[in-house]
């Protein structure tokens, strides 16, 4: 997954104006690698509504896969799971797990060392209180 990226893309709407692609918008043939492969290929997606300014895409690479679920199927779930963050009402740019994540990842590198041994309940380290 990619968010730093210079790709833009428009649509053309009834009246000849250039507009930005609705949400669920998916990018995955022409300017893509690898579109025939169902093991290794990349798409852009545009998850968010935007209301203003240029949207912005988020390019996912799929580096390897070697399951029976089919690309149609993992680019709607990436697009369905960009929706699932509770902290948010709307969607976000990327997959909630990978938001998620990055938070624990963030946390962990900001505590202090004698507050990463620190021991924490059973109840407590099993919820998501600090996301």
């Amino acid at each position: 997954m990619n968010k730093r990226i210079t790709q833009r893309f428009f649509i053309e709407d009834q009246q000849g104006r250039i507009i930005n692609p609705p949400s669920g918008c998916l990018i995955d043939t022409k300017v893509v690698e690898n579109q025939d492969s169902h093991t290794e290929y990349d798409f852009y997606l545009v998850p968010q509504f935007t209301t203003q300014g240029c949207v912005l895409p988020t390019h996912f690479y799929v580096a390897f896969n070697d399951s029976n679920v089919d690309k149609a199927t993992v680019e709607k779930l990436t697009f369905d799971l960009c929706h699932y963050y509770f902290n948010w009402a709307g969607s976000i740019k990327v997959p909630a797990p990978c938001m998620y994540a990055h938070k624990i990842a963030e946390l962990f590198m900001n505590l202090g060392k004698e507050a990463r041994q620190l021991e924490f309940s059973e109840r407590i380290s099993q919820s998501l209180h600090f996301l």
